[in-house]
């Protein structure tokens, strides 16, 4: 019975370049044969034209016809000479192998299968399961190949045929079995047993084209983060004049980057152990509201290119812009109410949460962290990816010895990104991100902006918070609010005792905690609160000031009034090897910082004894009336 789509003419067909040039001719003869034949004309007829004996006609036409593994015919490679179209099938039940003899077990495996198929079942259920550790590849199929003995014994308990006839129990014949069934299994034994980096891989490269592609500039904005693996130093002014270099190695690079154009949008580099919610918002305004600024190099050799930049500061029509798609993975700073609520609702995104680990949902960016890393990997101070895999010797005492100054490299680091964005890309038609752009906006491309009265409010990184007013008349306490262990009010707040137990909600700046906005439950603004005490001394953020609470709840930091509270804060970080987080109390107080002030060593200031007399006769002995600080030094 030949199929109506064989009758119809639809069948895999063989190129002329697969068919060797010795059996071109017999080929071609054999597939006249069966195209005769399909049509429905007579054997004799076919012998005539093609000198096929008609025995020989059927067994072609047979082979044409038979069902590969996905149910269609195999078609013109059946034609092919010496082609075997099934494996071998041993019928002869396996013996004993005596000492010396050579062959004689062919099909043996195949046979065994065959007759225990709970075997291959178990093996790909050992394949798939992430509790058997199998690391190496060499002890990998070891343990596999002593897995399907034991498995085969489990089974069959009775069984005296192959592989325990033979010298070695069939261990390599085994051995390409676990191999072969291992690659009919791939993403399943990746999954359960492969490193991160070959998880992400095995579900690339499927030809499967991806679900969001971007159609225009900003359409979809990619946002991820990276560590900087490699130290570096901070120079700390400890006398005039002299630098004191202090190892840092705790950085984060936060960037987003345009799929449609590859251009690099806006990034931030982060000095924490981790980045936070408010570190992404300030991402997202940069790549949107712009606000970049060349910066003025130390190094003049490593310059920017003419028409360097990031779009929203360098192009006009990009200043303001909205995004349809953000893309980022599940880290919790992504997944927060200041990025999945408040900035949606700010810039007008569509919010788009992709796996952890799984560079492949965010290609571009990737690509661009890959960059960053090829170049890092150069310095002597790396620190790798891995302890184990390129991890310079002595990275930290090299990072002082070379003097790599982190002002230096955040200076490099603006000037690679910002050229980046001017280098001809093969994946845009050998455009540059930024000529891309600019082509697409001189053709009046119409693209959704944030209006010019809303700009300056959403620079502001600003957050909500319920708080109770406190205070008593009975006790003459004024009315306050308590944010992060500080006092806040004002002179209308403390004016008005009608409004002690009330709600208010406070609005609070990320990057300044000195002082907030209040309103009533029914929208009325009360005003300004402005925070008590040395707190309002100094610009600050809510995280410098958890931390600092926590040191000084730990009875770890004493403020004092010998100094200014910023500089005690730094202070105490240099002396405890946390240059990052003393850089972020300065950055906080002057953003334009990228270096630590000098630190000052407090002085204790005299305190008179009035115990002893003043000695006038020696004052410059420790006499008596000269003893400063009794008991102390």
């Amino acid at each position: 019975m030949i199929p109506q789509t064989v009758q119809a003419g639809n069948w895999p067909r063989l190129p002329a370049s697969a068919v060797p040039e010795e059996h071109w001719q017999l080929f071609c003869r054999r597939r006249t044969a069966v195209q005769m034949y399909i049509e429905g004309h007579a054997l004799r007829a076919i012998e005539q034209r093609t000198h096929l004996k008609g025995w020989e006609v059927n067994r072609l036409a047979s082979r044409f016809l038979t069902l590969d593994d996905q149910g269609q015919c195999i078609g013109e490679r059946a034609l092919l000479p010496h082609i075997h179209l099934k494996p071998y099938e041993r019928r002869k039940p396996s013996g004993n192998k005596y000492s010396g003899q050579q062959g004689g077990m062919s099909g043996c495996l195949q046979q065994l299968l065959e007759t225990y198929p709970e075997i291959e079942e178990r093996m790909v259920a050992v394949l798939k399961d992430s509790a058997q550790m199998l690391d190496d590849h060499r002890n990998a199929i070891a343990f596999l190949t002593k897995k399907f003995m034991q498995v085969l014994h489990a089974i069959a308990p009775d069984h005296r045929g192959w592989p325990y006839t033979t010298k070695y129990q069939g261990r390599v014949s085994i051995r390409r079995y676990i191999l072969a069934l291992r690659n009919h299994v791939p993403g399943s034994y990746i999954n359960a047993h492969g490193s991160s980096e070959a998880r992400a891989h095995i579900v690339t490269g499927t030809g499967h084209r991806p679900y969001l592609a971007a159609q225009r500039p900003f359409d979809i904005v990619e946002l991820d983060g990276h560590f900087i693996s490699a130290f570096f130093v901070l120079l700390v002014e400890q006398v005039n004049g002299l630098m004191f270099p202090i190892p840092l190695d705790r950085m984060w690079l936060l960037a987003a980057i345009d799929q449609y154009s590859h251009a690099v949008l806006a990034y931030k580099l982060v000095l924490r152990s981790q980045p936070g919610a408010s570190d992404v918002r300030e991402v997202l305004v940069r790549a949107s509201l712009g606000g970049w600024k060349a910066q003025t190099l130390e190094n003049t050799n490593f310059s920017y290119k003419v028409d360097a930049g990031f779009p929203s500061s360098v192009i006009e029509e990009c200043c303001g812009v909205m995004f349809s798609v953000l893309s980022v993975d599940s880290h919790l700073s992504n997944i927060a109410k200041k990025i999945t609520l408040q900035a949606r609702q700010d810039f007008g995104f569509h919010h788009y949460l992709g796996p952890t680990g799984r560079f492949e949902t965010r290609a571009k960016i990737e690509r661009l962290f890959a960059e960053v890393v090829r170049h890092t990997a150069l310095l002597p101070s790396t620190t790798g990816s891995h302890p184990r895999h390129g991890r310079a010797d002595g990275a930290q005492e090299k990072a002082v010895e070379y003097q790599l100054d982190l002002t230096r490299f955040i200076q490099a680091l603006d000037v690679a990104l910002a050229n980046y964005n001017t280098e001809p890309s093969e994946g845009i038609g050998m455009f540059s991100p930024l000529g891309l752009i600019r082509q697409y906006m001189s053709q009046a491309a119409i693209l959704p902006r944030i209006a010019v009265e809303r700009r300056e409010r959403l620079k502001v990184d600003l957050i909500t918070k319920y708080v109770t007013v406190r205070g008593s008349l009975a006790e003459g306490r004024r009315p306050y609010i308590m944010l992060d262990r500080v006092r806040y009010t004002s002179e209308h707040l403390a004016a008005n005792f009608d409004l002690i137990g009330f709600k208010l909600c406070v609005e609070i700046d990320e990057h300044d905690y000195r002082a907030v906005n209040a309103f009533l439950p029914n929208g009325a603004a009360i005003g300004v609160l402005h925070a008590c005490g040395w707190w309002a001394t100094f610009r600050h953020t809510p995280y410098i000031r958890r931390l600092v609470n926590s040191l000084i709840g730990q009875r770890a930091l004493t403020i004092t009034e010998d100094l200014p509270p910023s500089q005690q804060i730094c202070d105490y970080f240099i002396r405890h090897n946390e240059p990052n987080r003393a850089l972020l109390v300065k950055q906080a107080e002057d953003p334009s910082l990228s270096t630590l002030p000098r630190a000052v060593v407090p002085v204790k200031k005299p305190v008179k004894d009035y115990l002893l007399q003043p000695d006038q006769e020696y004052p410059g002995l420790p006499a008596a009336g000269q003893a400063d600080n009794r008991g102390g030094s």
